[in-house]
């Protein structure tokens, strides 16, 4: 059996849509992974996983801080992977199909999306909400000093109307982020909802438990797209800008459940690869695709 090396990406996303390659390639062969979020992959047989040093982002290093997991140390590997992709490899294809090439597995080759099953995390989520009514999570835009990237957010107000009418269509609504002052705040202004959880309350593997409690979860683009998906929740994503990157094209992949997921882009998509642009993110739709999505689901 190979011994392998998969090196990861910092990004909470991009370790999320690696998970189903992992699981592919631990079922033949040894895999060491050097991961900030260990947690991401505690229900794939046979993991081995390697000390990744300090993590260099903040939520990253809050859910580090609390892993339990046995470090082993290095060995000889007879082949590394690392999966790093940037505007070189999203020009060629999406997320997905680079991943797929870069594990070394043929084009359009069977993958699974899902989460771990966190037994207490699942139960803190559930002890958490008191309602017999659907729940809808709402993921307002924000800002991150560390990773400023303002141009591919979706006009707050976009986000906040939807959170409106799921509340007027009866749903129990709460809106999730991790607020720190002068860390990271929310573009704009807040989605109203039934429960407010912006600093960051649940931490990673809550938040994930929570989107797989929810029958839907509307927001831009960024980490709820491949937690949504593999939460196997419905999902609405309102694009803002920096379209190069931020993109259905690029975000998702005909492998996913494409009957649970929606979206809603701009008239004039900006396909700028900025991370600060006075992108024009304007919807006039916005409404007619949202309400379709909602029927679609129903």
């Amino acid at each position: 059996m190979n011994r392998v090396l998969v090196e990861c990406m910092q990004g909470i996303g991009d370790q999320i849509y690696s998970r189903p390659f992992v699981r592919l390639l631990a079922r033949e062969n040894e895999v060491y992974i050097k991961t900030v979020l260990p947690s991401l992959y505690s229900d794939i047989p046979g993991l081995r996983f390697l000390d990744p040093g300090i993590p260099s982002y903040r939520t990253q290093l809050k859910s580090f801080a609390s892993t339990e997991v046995d470090f082993v140390k290095p060995v000889r590997f007879h082949r590394k992977i690392n999966w790093h992709y940037g505007r070189i490899e999203l020009k060629k294809q999406g997320i997905v199909s680079h991943l797929t090439e870069a594990f070394g597995f043929e084009p359009g080759i069977d993958i699974q999306f899902n989460l771990p099953c966190w037994d207490q995390a699942d139960r803190i989520i559930d002890n958490m909400i008191y309602t017999s009514k659907k729940i809808a999570v709402v993921r307002p835009a924000t800002i991150r000093k560390e990773w400023i990237c303002s141009s591919r957010n979706a006009n707050p107000d976009y986000i906040n109307w939807c959170a409106r009418m799921l509340k007027d269509a009866g749903y129990y609504v709460i809106s999730i982020a991790d607020c720190a002052i002068d860390e990271e705040w929310i573009d704009g202004e807040e989605p109203p909802a039934d429960l407010k959880l912006h600093k960051g309350e649940l931490g990673l593997i809550g938040t994930l438990s929570l989107l797989k409690r929810a029958d839907i979860v509307v927001g831009g683009s960024g980490f709820i797209i491949p937690g949504t998906v593999s939460a196997q929740t419905n999902l609405f994503v309102i694009f803002g800008g920096r379209g190069e990157y931020d993109n259905p094209h690029k975000v998702f992949d005909l492998r996913m459940n494409m009957k649970k997921i929606g979206w809603a882009i701009p008239e004039n998509f900006c396909r700028c690869n900025r991370m600060e642009h006075d992108c024009d993110k304007t919807i006039k739709n916005l409404d007619d695709q949202f309400f379709r999505f909602m029927r679609d689901i129903q």
